[in-house]
């Protein structure tokens, strides 16, 4: 998750689905629960991930049509990430969980 530090936002926005994917697959997700600098790591990438989508959340929809050759929404992406912060059992009131869910809440808003 470290070498996401100081990457520029292009980059970052080509590489987001791939990125979503990685964070929230189950088995990392399970350990995370388990070991809290994995779960520092994983929120510390939600906010790394998201800081670029808030500025231009269209770009990462265009770098995956350019990827992949189709046209998708990322609400799938949004829902995963959302069900991953739940997974972790970040409190509500934690600064970290009311900043990513509003960037998350804005992505939602954007590509529906």
């Amino acid at each position: 998750f470290f070498f996401l530090r100081g990457a520029k936002d292009t980059l970052i926005i080509s590489c987001f689905t791939k990125i979503a994917e990685t964070i929230t697959e189950n088995n990392l997700v399970f350990i995370a629960s388990e070991h809290s600098r994995l779960k520092d790591a994983i929120l510390d990438t939600y906010e790394i991930i998201l800081k670029p989508l808030s500025l231009n959340g269209n770009a990462a929809v265009e770098a995956h049509f350019l990827a992949t050759g189709r046209l998708a929404s990322l609400e799938n992406y949004y829902h995963k990430l959302q069900d991953t912060l739940l997974r972790l059992s970040v409190p509500s009131s934690d600064p970290g969980f009311i900043l990513l869910s509003a960037a998350l809440s804005d992505l939602k808003g954007t590509y529906q």
